[in-house]
């Protein structure tokens, strides 16, 4: 148990939520004993739930939203390894492994499951090309990159001229790439996928037939919706999240944000 005391006029509730009765308003300055573990409210993956504040570590310096975003971006974009593409897809079905989708799907659901839509439209909802128009105009904020000096979730397109992309994929870092390649029109089943060897895969960076057209580092921090203040989130623990009464664990040593209610005269 741990003694503390209180900065506001302070509403003591009968559960976690500003939705539970009132049990009494502690004063401004009062000594209290907290009793138990606290939880938190946390954001991570597009999910809202509660965590306890036993393994989270409140105190660390957050990372830079950028490297953040950049870590938790690309462990998505592994952990959909092996799905299989599908002309037209965007990989928005509810169930993870029934997820399928195309090369510009695949890097919109990635980039807007975790936060970052630098236009006005998921991006997901846009062609490899469209992509790579914005990026060159500068109609969305990046840099662009020599191959050979690509960093992680970079933005590599291919096509048959400087002005033109027909297929986008996420730069690992190491020389390869990784997306949904493989496919085209016709890739529309599993069974399609299957014979062409079509699915979300590493690649090298010159995998492709046609030349790589252009690789943007896109300006990240600028992009993002959903990042908040950070706390790296030591262990695994069951988050219970607001879509029905399921669970799901939030791998170690990933960097979740933590909503945290802002400070009023009395507090919720």
């Amino acid at each position: 148990m741990t003694k503390t005391k209180t900065k506001a006029n302070l509403n003591m509730r009968a559960g976690a939520g500003t939705d539970e009765p009132v049990v009494i308003v502690i004063p401004n300055g009062a000594g209290v004993t907290v009793t138990g573990d606290p939880w938190y409210p946390v954001e991570y993956g597009g999910y809202d739930g509660w965590v306890s504040g036993k393994y989270l570590d409140l105190d660390a310096a957050p990372d830079e939203p950028s490297h953040d975003y950049i870590s938790d971006a690309m462990a998505l974009a592994k952990s959909m390894l092996g799905l299989y593409y599908r002309w037209g897809g965007n990989f928005t079905q509810e169930v993870f492994k029934d997820k399928r989708g195309d090369c510009s799907g695949f890097v919109g659901f990635v980039s807007e499951t975790m936060g970052y839509r630098p236009g006005s439209s998921r991006l997901y909802n846009y062609t490899a090309d469209q992509m790579f128009d914005n990026f060159r105009n500068g109609v969305w904020k990046a840099t662009e990159i020599t191959p050979g000096n690509e960093r992680a979730m970079d933005f590599v397109f291919y096509g048959g001229s400087a002005t033109n992309a027909g297929h986008v994929v996420f730069a690992v870092g190491d020389g390869r790439v990784i997306g949904s390649s493989g496919g085209f029109e016709a890739t529309l089943t599993d069974a399609d996928a299957k014979r062409v060897g079509a699915m979300v895969r590493y690649d090298d960076r010159n995998f492709h037939a046609k030349p790589i057209a252009g690789i943007f580092r896109p300006a990240y921090a600028e992009g993002l919706t959903r990042r908040a203040n950070t706390a790296h989130y030591h262990g695994a623990s069951m988050v219970r999240t607001t879509r029905g009464n399921s669970t799901g664990t939030i791998p170690i040593s990933n960097a979740i944000s933590v909503a945290r209610f802002a400070t009023r005269s009395q507090e919720a």
